[in-house]
């Protein structure tokens, strides 16, 4: 695809416009192919410069959770919980996965420096999404999932779907919106994050979502 190499051209160009911050950038985690299913999109690539190989940028041969090299990470192995809990790993292995920032850093609050480069991702984001026409969309993590609305003019009310924890107490664990060109958006508490997700937790995810693709 034609419009993927020049993403990665505009990227490197702009990056290098920008200082060449040695933590560098990533966009695709998996191979690209248009109308996938489902769409996986992240909020931007942790980890420092010793992630970060220039010569090696590009669009991965395989899916980065499925790697025998580098599929062994938490939310890799969190997101294959879902899926595989669900009967769905090959919708996971056959998803397209990128971040909605490109640009690595350790936090998010690294990425408040530029609001070139963020606008740039932002916009990218976009024409990725209209470019791919995904069935769904699935953000990892809430803070991704209303970016996503905005950028994309979402125009469905939010519906929340929660989880018992104790005490009649409970917790949001994925909510579902839709963007303004109709394409299902569902977001999921972050896989990765710390205490309080349990595996009760990751398999009603996956319930969920399964649940969604049948639509």
């Amino acid at each position: 695809m034609e419009w993927v190499n020049k993403l990665y051209s505009e990227t490197d160009k702009i990056w290098k416009e920008n200082g060449k911050d040695k933590n560098g950038y990533s966009i695709f985690y998996s191979p690209v192919k248009s109308e996938p299913d489902i769409l996986i999109i992240g909020y931007n690539p942790g980890g420092d410069e010793s992630a970060f190989i220039e010569s090696e940028i590009g669009v991965p041969k395989e899916h980065e959770y499925f790697s025998e090299k580098d599929g062994d990470y938490r939310l890799a192995k969190q997101m294959k919980k879902i899926f595989g809990n669900a009967d769905m790993l090959d919708k996971l292995r056959q998803s397209v996965k990128f971040n909605l920032i490109f640009f690595r850093s350790k936090n998010i609050k690294e990425l408040s420096a530029s609001k070139e480069l963020i606008n740039f991702c932002k916009n990218k984001t976009r024409e990725i999404i209209d470019k791919l026409q995904p069935k769904l969309i699935l953000a990892e993590g809430f803070e991704t999932y209303e970016e996503l609305l905005k950028l994309t003019k979402g125009n469905k009310k939010t519906i929340y779907q929660n989880f018992p924890v104790k005490d009649d107490k409970q917790k949001c664990i994925s909510c579902i919106g839709e963007t303004g060109d109709g394409i299902k958006i569902i977001g999921i508490i972050h896989p990765s994050g710390g205490h309080g997700i349990s595996d009760e937790m990751l398999t009603q995810i996956g319930k969920n979502i399964k649940a969604e693709l049948k639509d």
